[in-house]
């Protein structure tokens, strides 16, 4: 290798311009093999980590835990000699904003009118899009991102734009800020120690990834109205096709034929049946997508993460079953990325892994529908008229009562029982 190697923020996916730092893997003056793990960093979507593209000795770093750092720009240096000066890294070049005189966008050839920015609430769907320094910024000035028109890639919300907002409020003689997504608590100090409420507490800072689920489902919940239906699956059949073809399965896709395949696969055949289950709430309008992206929610050490089989609707049950073990496998050791964790047009959760015997989740949004999953328990059923015991479960469905009612959701669990039953 050269006297010494930079090492910079790799692409992250596309709309991907920055990540936060999360924490450095290695210390400074230690030996870093090529393809190590050097640091890890979090985007809007997902934490990963950052390999080294060379080994040599970690010279110096050039950012701090918390801080963002833009795609490109140098995070650390590498030498083999581990006496190497350190390097004065060249700042970023932040990308040209818009301006007035910007051209408008055009669609189908014809100018658009650009829409003036408001400071009021704007009409949107789904998960919002913001750079890290603006979600910091927005908590510390307690509005709801919700709020703010972003004039970013893909309407992501800017520094800027929250500084916008801010300004436009003021001059609007606003006397009150939106309500925050995560309120804060009002507590005591006395001799060193916190209280709430008289009982001492020790504070612990929420991991960015915990941060984000927080905030995403709080916004949910303000959304959309949640409604649970749930229906009893005899996994008798399930548990007779899984047996017999296991075995192929491992040998043709390199997967386990896992039971959440089947819900997967089930769901999947629902969805073809029920198209409105796999859509989004646009003000007045109803989005129905064209692909079914099944996202498998995921427990991990830092908190919840929904990693995304694309196009489902064209995969088989093997098949569905090797992309949930990659997906699976890559999010518990930190190797998705930010495009495996987006486009998701309808969930699943699981619990019933750990024993739950029903749940009622919160949708994530812009979805309309999340499928759960309880326990598989061995329970008396009668059977043509006789008692047997069957592997039974109960799998819910919680929807947007704004786009399905509950003819349709249980229409949906009908579906994904009749497909179940029926293997």
């Amino acid at each position: 290798m050269s006297t010494s190697t930079e090492v910079t923020l790799p692409s992250m996916g596309e709309g991907v311009h920055e990540a936060t730092l999360v924490t450095w893997l290695k210390k400074t003056g230690e030996w870093v093999k090529k393809q190590e793990p050097l640091l890890e960093v979090s985007t809007d979507k997902v934490d990963t980590e950052i390999l080294a593209t060379e080994e040599g000795y970690l010279i110096a770093t050039f950012l701090q835990p918390g801080e963002v750092a833009q795609v490109n720009q140098v995070l650390a240096q590498l030498s083999a000699d581990p006496k190497a000066q350190p390097i004065v890294p060249k700042k970023p070049v932040a990308a040209p904003k818009a301006s007035a005189s910007s051209p408008t966008p055009t669609r189908n050839g014809a100018k658009t009118a650009a829409a003036p920015r408001q400071g009021t609430p704007c009409s949107f769907a789904g998960f919002v899009r913001a750079s890290p320094l603006a979600r910091k910024w927005a908590r510390e000035h307690g509005v709801e991102l919700g709020r703010i028109p972003g004039t970013g890639l893909h309407g992501k919300i800017t520094r800027g734009d929250l500084d916008q907002y801010l300004q436009e409020a003021q001059i609007q003689g606003a006397t009150s800020a939106p309500a925050p997504l995560l309120a804060r608590l009002s507590t005591e100090q006395r001799e060193g120690k916190e209280y709430v409420e008289g009982v001492e507490v020790i504070r612990e800072k929420m991991s960015l990834i915990r941060r984000k689920t927080a905030e995403h489902m709080v916004h949910s919940v303000r959304t959309s109205p949640h409604v649970t239906t749930t229906f009893c699956v005899d996994l008798h059949a399930a548990q007779a096709y899984k047996k017999q073809h296991e075995a192929e399965c491992l040998r043709t896709h390199k997967s386990k034929l896992t039971y959440t395949a089947f819900f997967l696969y089930a769901a999947t055949q629902a969805l073809k049946a029920f198209p409105y289950a796999n859509a989004s709430v646009d003000g007045e309008d109803l989005l129905l997508k064209r692909d079914i992206n099944l996202g498998c929610a995921v427990a991990i050490d830092t908190g919840l993460i929904v990693p995304v089989i694309k196009q489902a609707n064209d995969k088989t049950l093997f098949e569905i079953a090797a992309a949930l073990t990659d997906l699976v496998t890559r999010a518990r050791t930190k190797k998705l990325k930010p495009e495996d964790v987006q486009g998701g047009t309808f969930s699943i959760t699981n619990p019933g892994l750990y024993g739950s015997i029903h749940s009622q989740p919160i949708l994530n949004q812009p979805q309309v529908a999340i499928m759960s999953v309880g326990a598989i328990q061995e329970m008396p059923a009668v059977v043509n008229g006789k008692i047997e015991i069957r592997p039974l479960c109960q799998v819910g469905l919680t929807f947007d009562h704004r786009i399905l009612d509950g003819e349709g959701g249980a229409k949906f669990l009908a579906t994904v029982k009749q497909v179940l039953e029926g293997l």
